[in-house]
């Protein structure tokens, strides 16, 4: 299927078969308009996305690439940036001295694994990646009933935070992992997937790199 998304962009959609397996692959340049379109996500502009897919006995597995993209008066992101992570109610964004723009993110990557499995969609090693902000999370995104619950770790300032991973011996562990920095907060959301609730854990604010195993969700 080929058409083009109301901003003019070319969408993409072949469904074929690699080993008897049938392979779904979906592509434009186009990702937030045509999630509009869809009905699925109000809140992101541009965006150029990349999905491959693989049935399976119970559903669908594969690898989600998105480039480019913003994020536009997305709520959850205020509330993260809003939210007292210190002892005199000092929220990330005032300790950065209210650098980080609230209501317009862009970010240069995203990814995660995704699995859709007998009407639960699920994603793992999921990671967004921008110059003010960053995140890495996985969980089930929608269940059966319409329901979320996942967790993740949100870090401001993601270029200089990322740079303590970049450091040799030390950054692997300062910075835990590749894509989490060394300051940041874990997250969780529950509830409705159309309207989750958010829970921040303020103490991870101050845990850098592998501390802040401690303080993730489970």
């Amino acid at each position: 299927m080929s058409a083009t998304t109301a901003t003019g962009q070319p969408v993409t959609l072949d469904i074929g078969r690699d080993n008897g397996d049938r392979t779904l692959e979906l592509r434009t340049a186009g990702t937030g308009a045509l999630l509009r379109f869809l009905g699925v996500y109000q809140r992101m502009t541009g965006g150029t996305l990349d999905l491959n897919m693989i049935e399976t006995d119970h559903g669908w597995q594969g690898l989600l690439n998105l480039a480019e993209f913003r994020l536009v008066n997305e709520q959850q992101l205020k509330t993260l940036l809003s939210s007292p992570t210190a002892s005199n109610g000092t929220s990330l964004n005032a300790a950065y001295r209210n650098q980080i723009n609230e209501t317009d993110q862009r970010f240069q990557r995203a990814q995660a694994v995704i699995d859709i499995s007998n009407g639960v969609l699920q994603v793992s090693d999921a990671f967004v990646r921008g110059e003010q902000v960053g995140a890495t999370f996985k969980g089930v995104v929608r269940d059966a009933a319409g329901n979320i619950d996942m967790t993740g770790t949100f870090m401001p300032a993601y270029g200089l935070n990322r740079i303590f991973a970049e450091i040799p011996i030390f950054g692997p562990l300062l910075g835990n992992g590749n894509d989490k920095g060394l300051f940041g907060i874990t997250f969780k959301l529950t509830g409705k997937t159309a309207d989750p609730d958010l829970i921040v854990n303020p103490l991870s604010a101050i845990a850098p790199g592998v501390f802040r195993k401690i303080f993730e969700f489970q």
